[in-house]
């Protein structure tokens, strides 16, 4: 039974290099961000976003926020009385103060920094009128979220954690055990170690009050000093642990936050679907199946078709799974995070393109899935058939076409002539044997059948040993 071979590469074609290739996906690419924006300026802002409850919900997220007093909303009037006027004024995206250092540097939506434009922290800002330092404005802040906020705001009114109502559960005594870290020993004295800023306060009998807000410890740090300050309100908005950031990771924990924040995910997820799918579809999809051997625009600028590898036109199946893959590699958009999604795409074209660099026959893995071949149009000659073809060579006898094909009908000659040879060659002669017996005939006949070349048969011919014995058995059998 014969087994179907791996289609080689038509030597009347020529693949595109990587350079080349590179360039027309760039103009693709070009094409398809430019229409991708325009979608998600026209259909996603205007129509999608714009009609549904987006802004709305985008109000009730920036209030829940300030009413947090962990974050200040620009736009919200309510937030701007939580500074001095005469303090602070607006620039752009920023508070800044009088010396136009800035006050609030946000990042994160709901979260601030009091910084100034070289990181460093600022001497003092002021609340409601009244100076004070950075970290000390952290201390108000944090304490008033965890004691006065999440226990009386009537948005938790019902709400339970682990059982228990908020008003129970957000005590004092939790802000100082679970958020400033400060445990009491069996005595009933704070557990206290050289890199703690804060100690429990003391009630006036001087004893220890978990119930109250921490107090620095004056013994081990000069608050005086800037540097003391400063580290302080590092302590405060420290990347992982600081106790402002404990309260932010509270906060986006909350339903206040995660129900409009998830809603509004969602719109602006369906917002951007129609510019991630459209001018893909449309540019590495639609485009190359209509057009004449699978081009997309920057191929047809750039002369170049998508083609089988055995020098015919490449069927439509072919064709789909080519560009199947490109869009898909697109597609990987739509993965929720947007950040994982576009670093699964680029490596997803990058492993593509690399495939294609290190490919003999200058094919990517969506070539090789199709058994396509992106080819110079200019230089190559591939046929809609085999009736094409030979009309082809009919017509151009002095082609290169035809010169391959009579170079490749005299391979098949000499290797049928070969076979033939090899056949009579191996058969068993009436003088060898003295009796023409088919069943050995037919023996020598499955043994050669599947021999294509001359090293083989002499290398079958020198490891099957005939049995001389009984050759002459069955001559003496004969007379």
């Amino acid at each position: 039974m014969e087994t179907s071979k791996k289609p080689h590469m038509s030597k009347l074609l020529h693949p595109i290099g990587l350079g080349k290739r590179v360039l027309a996906f760039l103009i693709d690419l070009g094409m398809t961000l430019g229409v991708g924006v325009l979608l998600y300026a026209t259909l996603g802002t205007q129509v999608i976003i714009g009609k549904s409850n987006y802004y709305a919900l985008r109000d009730t997220f920036r209030e829940s926020c300030v009413s947090s007093h962990l974050a200040y909303e620009y736009e919200c009037e309510t937030c701007k009385s939580y500074f001095d006027p005469s303090f602070v004024t607006k620039s752009g995206d920023n508070y800044v103060d009088p010396e136009g250092h800035t006050l609030i540097k946000s990042e994160d939506p709901i979260s601030f920094t009091m910084k100034d434009g070289e990181g460093a922290w600022l001497d003092n800002v002021k609340l409601n009128g009244v100076e004070m330092h950075p970290y000390e404005l952290y201390e108000k802040i944090v304490w008033s979220y965890f004691t006065d906020f999440l226990p009386n705001d009537p948005a938790f009114a019902g709400k339970t954690v682990e059982g228990k109502t908020y008003a129970e559960y957000y005590t004092p005594a939790y802000v100082v055990k679970e958020i400033y870290g400060i445990k009491a020993d069996v005595d009933g004295n704070p557990i206290l170690d050289d890199s703690m800023f804060y100690e429990p306060a003391k009630d006036s009998s001087d004893h220890w009050d978990y119930a109250a807000q921490p107090v620095i410890r004056g013994d081990k740090f000069n608050i005086t000093d800037k540097a003391v300050r400063d580290a302080v309100a590092t302590f405060f908005n420290s990347s992982n642990d600081g106790v402002y950031v404990k309260a932010l990771t509270d906060l986006k924990g909350q339903y206040i936050y995660t129900e409009p924040a998830g809603k509004m995910n969602m719109i602006a997820y369906w917002a951007l679907l129609p510019s991630v799918v459209i001018p893909a579809l449309t540019f590495f999809f639609i485009i190359p199946l209509c057009l004449k051997d699978g081009k997309t625009l920057g191929k047809l600028f750039l002369k170049m078709a998508v083609v089988g590898i055995d020098g015919y036109k490449a069927p439509i199946m072919s064709k789909i799974i080519h560009y199947f893959f490109v869009f898909l590699g697109f597609e990987l958009l739509l993965i929720p995070y947007t950040t994982v999604a576009f670093m699964i795409m680029m490596f997803y074209f990058a492993g593509g393109y690399m495939i294609l660099v290190m490919s003999k026959t200058n094919q990517a893995v969506h070539d090789k899935l199709a058994k396509t071949v992106v080819v110079d149009v200019k230089s190559s000659v591939w046929f809609e058939d085999e009736a094409a073809k030979e009309a082809y060579i009919a017509s151009n006898p002095d082609s290169d076409a035809a010169k391959a094909e009579t170079t490749e009908k005299e391979k098949t000659a000499e290797n049928g002539e070969i076979k033939r040879v090899m056949v009579a060659d191996s058969m068993p002669s009436v003088e060898e044997t003295g009796v023409l017996d088919l069943d050995t005939i037919a023996k020598f006949h499955r043994d050669t059948a599947n021999i294509t070349s001359f090293d083989e048969f002499e290398a079958k011919s020198t490891t099957e040993v005939v049995d001389m014995s009984t050759l002459e058995k069955g001559k003496d059998e004969n007379k």
